[in-house]
């Protein structure tokens, strides 16, 4: 099922629409190119379904664009295919014959996008249910969360909020009719409060020390 259904990003992400942003202002002036490009990176919500696509999108629009990013969601999918062989070879650090399998630890991802993106000021996850991808498996399975170097990546990041997507009420009402499927689901959103918690904690003692530093 599409996590779009699922968690229903569409109350508050949607598509751009050609009415509502007036692409042909690019055209008019170098002058005004500039500012309107970075109205619409600073002004928009960006949505990634899975990690290699946000990794694309930063290395295409440029360090300058990057730098005006303010609000992101990211799927904990390392990728989804199909691939051409020209992307796979250009890409063989991702591993890209597996959506899961191998390739950059989500850590690794959230760095690279804070490298990026230093004015991004909201983060959102999700998780890839059931599957864990594989670099960061051990970490999952084996400690507490807050031992986890997602989570550790997270709390020294400089975004203002970090939240972790939840389904939404119709999906949870279909999950209710196997109580066992159900009670799965509560322990991870249970969890996933406890880190978006976590983490947003950090962020905030971490933002009043830099700023008491300033």
């Amino acid at each position: 099922m599409d996590w779009f259904d699922v968690f229903r990003l569409d109350e508050y992400a949607r598509p751009i629409e050609p009415g509502n942003f007036a692409f042909g202002l690019l055209l008019t002036s170098r002058a005004i190119y500039n500012e309107a490009v970075q109205v619409f990176f600073e002004s928009n919500h960006f949505v990634f379904e899975d990690r290699f696509s946000m990794h694309m999108f930063l290395t295409t629009i440029g360090d300058k664009n990057a730098k005006d990013l303010k609000s992101i969601s990211m799927h904990w999918t390392k990728s989804r295919g199909p691939h051409s062989a020209n992307i796979k070879a250009t890409h063989r650090e991702w591993h890209l014959r597996s959506e899961l399998c191998f390739g950059p630890s989500l850590a690794k991802s959230i760095k690279e996008l804070q490298d990026a993106c230093p004015n991004l000021e909201y983060l959102e996850m999700l998780r890839c249910r059931p599957n864990i991808p594989t670099a960061d498996a051990k970490d999952f399975t084996s400690k507490h969360y807050s031992e986890w170097n997602m989570v550790k990546t997270l709390c020294e990041s400089s975004v203002k909020v970090f939240s972790i997507l939840e389904p939404g009420e119709k999906f949870l009402a279909n999950l209710r009719r196997s109580p066992e499927i159900f009670a799965a689901w509560e322990r991870e959103i249970k969890q996933d409060r406890e880190i978006q918690e976590y983490v947003n904690e950090h962020v905030r003692a971490r933002s009043g020390l830099l700023g008491l530093n300033h």
